[in-house]
């Protein structure tokens, strides 16, 4: 690599989208090999990325959502889950009985058309 490349700041996208080009052009001129190239690439992805939900995050802090993002990322409690499970009942146990077997229930549908 040429010893005088200057020090990039790297902060916005448009940095990154200045390195990735004066890379490709490096590349190009045969001034770096293709090992170098491939490792400044996937670090500017890498970069691009970070960037990206550096800039998400701070969309939603100042839009006031981080703290119910926050918690809809909360780990799973299964206390919750079962006071959740007593409270539902079920609305009739015959399609409860078809979910289990669907084949008794498309011949009971098939035979009711007959009839019909």
């Amino acid at each position: 690599m040429p010893p005088d490349l200057p020090i990039l700041p790297l902060l916005t996208a448009f940095d990154v989208a200045q390195l990735l080009a004066e890379t490709i052009n490096l590349f190009r001129r045969r001034e770096i090999d293709l090992r170098a190239a491939k490792a400044i690439s996937n670090m500017a992805c890498l970069l691009l990325r970070s960037l990206k939900e550096a800039a998400l995050e701070e969309q939603l802090a100042s839009a006031g959502t981080m703290s119910c993002y926050s918690q809809a990322c909360e780990p799973y409690k299964p206390e919750d889950q079962q006071e959740v499970q007593q409270d539902q009942s079920p609305v009739s146990p015959e399609p409860a009985a078809t979910a289990q077997d669907p084949k008794r229930h498309s011949q009971q549908s098939w035979s009711q058309d007959l009839r019909g």
